[in-house]
């Protein structure tokens, strides 16, 4: 907020990025744990994704739109294999707003 910015508290550094969405290079050390922590728990999704596909489990990920969540789920699925890319691929983006539902 605005008032924080006047009293001199710095701004956070983006810890993801288009070209970067595991992390971008040169993280201080408390944001780089904080980005493979989350990371980890991104493998274990697509891990979830791959055995959901395969068994033909309906399953959802629940995000906002403009995470980079979704571009870290693509990059750690073309990593882990074509299966996990072809199992993300095959999820249905659905968007609305959590405000029309009372939060």
């Amino acid at each position: 907020p605005e008032s924080m910015r006047k009293a001199g508290v710095p701004e956070p550094p983006p810890l993801r990025s288009a070209q970067y969405p595991l992390g971008v290079p040169g993280l201080a050390e408390h944001h780089k744990r904080r980005v493979e922590s989350a990371n980890s728990l991104y493998r274990l999704a697509i891990e979830i994704v791959v055995f959901c596909y395969v068994h033909g489990i309906i399953i959802s990920i629940e995000n906002p739109a403009n995470s980079w969540l979704w571009a870290a789920l693509v990059a750690l699925a073309l990593e882990h294999s074509a299966l996990a890319a072809k199992a993300l691929n095959q999820l249905q983006r659905i968007l609305f707003h959590a405000c029309c539902h009372g939060s």
